[in-house]
């Protein structure tokens, strides 16, 4: 996830002018992008959910996963959705997380991009290990302590990216092996605690290395993709680029879960990598494919769900200006 927060950055910074001349045009259009999509899809889960567990059949089963799924009241659902503290569909936290951090960049331009600001976000991350009651209440508010550093780090380095990700061999093997590192001091020595780290040690260590290591992920990624876009790679790569928002609405954690699960159910003696690769496929090809059957075609759906400009058609089928 810092990638996608990194790249929204780099995006902003690219139109970023044009934001600070029409700054309440630029929040309108953030709240129509991101959290009409996100109001649309918690609606969804919420009235599905609650439908699912007037089935006794399926009640028993969503009160034993995933935490344990329940009925709740207006108020109460509300606040799930304002405040993402036990809200039903987690995954739509990067919409809420990035229209927040969005409005902070709007409002304060040359402050959240300045070298000094990123420099101040590092230790601001570890706030809510602090304050674990407040920040468990308002989860939202950590999500976007946290990735708003990835958004602004972008927005710094924007004038140098063309340099950073075109790296020589040996300095992007060093970028590979630090990313490795990191990584497996994430993983094995923090989250694991293989090497029995004092508690307090591993638990204000861990948002630090996890932050590096997501550094130089960022970089092997964005380098990778500078050679990647000189290959014929690059065209189906685009494609499934800009249907990204459809895929992330759909395929998470329905499709996904749903798809692994049947295929553990039917043929429970393949390996694991098998009912992971079926419900990436099932969770890419299925949203794919509803949008070129309907969503792309009724410009009114498509701006409801997935928050594009909305755009009408010709009489001739040719698409007028968005609106």
């Amino acid at each position: 996830m810092p990638l996608f927060f990194f790249l929204s950055g780099w995006l902003f910074e690219l139109k970023a002018d044009r934001t600070v001349q029409h700054r309440g045009r630029a929040l309108w259009n953030r709240f129509l992008r991101l959290m009409v999509p996100y109001f649309v899809f918690t609606l969804i889960y919420y009235t599905a959910t609650n439908l699912a567990l007037m089935i006794p059949s399926i009640e028993s089963l969503l009160t034993m996963s995933n935490g344990g799924y329940a009925h709740y009241s207006l108020l109460e659902s509300l606040y799930q959705i304002f405040t993402f503290d036990g809200h039903m569909a987690e995954s739509l936290w990067f919409l809420y997380a990035l229209f927040l951090i969005s409005v902070v960049n709007i409002l304060m331009p040359r402050l959240t991009r300045h070298p000094a600001f990123v420099a101040a976000i590092i230790p601001l991350c570890m706030v809510p290990r602090f304050f674990p009651d407040f920040f468990h209440t308002f989860k939202i508010l950590s999500l976007v302590l946290y990735y708003l550093f990835y958004f602004s780090l972008a927005r710094a380095l924007f004038p140098r990216t063309d340099r950073l990700f075109c790296m020589k061999k040996p300095t992007y093997l060093a970028v590979v092996l630090g990313y490795l590192a990191t990584s497996f001091a994430t993983v094995i020595v923090l989250e694991m605690n293989v090497w029995h780290l004092p508690n307090d040690v591993a638990h204000h260590l861990y948002p630090i290395v996890r932050q590096v290591a997501a550094v130089f992920g960022i970089f092997v990624i964005c380098t990778f993709a500078q050679y990647i876009s000189q290959t014929k790679a690059a065209k189906p790569l685009g494609f499934l680029g800009r249907k990204s928002m459809v895929i992330y609405l759909i395929h998470a954690p329905i499709l996904t879960q749903a798809a692994t699960a049947l295929t553990a159910r039917l043929l429970p003696k393949l390996p694991l990598i098998i009912y992971f690769l079926t419900g990436t496929a099932v969770g890419i090809s299925v949203p794919l494919l509803l949008d070129w059957l309907v969503i792309s075609r009724v410009p009114l759906l498509n701006t409801i769900l997935t928050g594009a400009p909305y755009r009408q058609k010709s009489a001739g089928g040719r698409s007028l200006p968005p609106i």
